[in-house]
């Protein structure tokens, strides 16, 4: 179920994605200040949902009981947790401009 909704979390910023990049397509020949300030505001956008990600991810992971004190077990899973999550998101991503660009040539 966590998958089935993580899925649908990345299909509607994608989408979103889609109608701003369209939006913008249409505008940056109209006003390119505007068209960048769009662009900032959807990398912004798009940075938020990560680290929201990340954060509940992580939480769900390595917190078995809150407690006023970080644990070091609880703080190595976290930093284990958030460095494969940037490792995993930087692969998805080089990977996906590595298909984008073979298939552009």
């Amino acid at each position: 179920q966590s998958y089935t909704v993580l899925s649908s979390r990345c299909y509607n910023i994608t989408s979103s994605s889609r109608i701003v990049m369209n939006i913008l397509d249409q505008l940056s020949s109209l006003d390119p200040l505007l068209s960048r300030f769009i662009e900032g505001e959807t990398q912004k956008q798009r940075f938020q949902f990560l680290v929201h990600e990340l954060t509940e991810k992580c939480w769900d992971k390595c917190m078995e009981r809150p407690s006023t004190r970080l644990e070091s077990r609880t703080e190595g899973c976290i930093v284990n947790c958030v460095e494969r999550f940037i490792d995993s998101s930087n692969f998805v991503a080089n990977r996906l401009q590595k298909v984008s660009t073979s298939g552009l040539e």
